[in-house]
């Protein structure tokens, strides 16, 4: 599954700081009702910024019949340290699984409310 834009962090001093920095979040729950869904999420960076390409990942375990609601980058901190726009792809690691998923752009930052 490929969710072909994602911003897990944005800031600029201009229009986008504070409360109003973009964060994306994401919410997937496993329907199964016997096994665990393990996932491998993966980050790339989009081809308009200077480290184009780069690739950040990480694994998720999800019980049956549960939900994990997150931001990108509780996933993945290192992508805090750079503004950047790009693409996140999700693997089932032990097999096809139903899951359900939805990516919110534009989070609040959680710090400010």
């Amino acid at each position: 599954m490929a969710f072909p834009y994602l911003i897990p962090y944005f800031r600029d001093a201009r229009q986008h700081f504070d409360e109003h920095e973009y964060r994306s979040g994401i919410s997937i729950t496993n329907l199964e009702t016997q096994k665990a869904a393990d996932l491998s999420l993966g980050y790339t960076v989009g081809d308009v910024y200077g480290n184009a390409g780069a690739q950040y990942r990480c694994e998720l375990s999800i019980e049956p019949m549960h939900t994990v609601v997150r931001q990108i980058h509780e996933f993945m901190p290192e992508v805090l340290g750079f503004n950047s726009e790009g693409w996140l792809d999700i693997r089932e690691i032990n097999g096809p699984r139903l899951l359900a998923m939805y990516l919110a752009h534009g989070v609040p930052n959680q710090a400010h409310q």
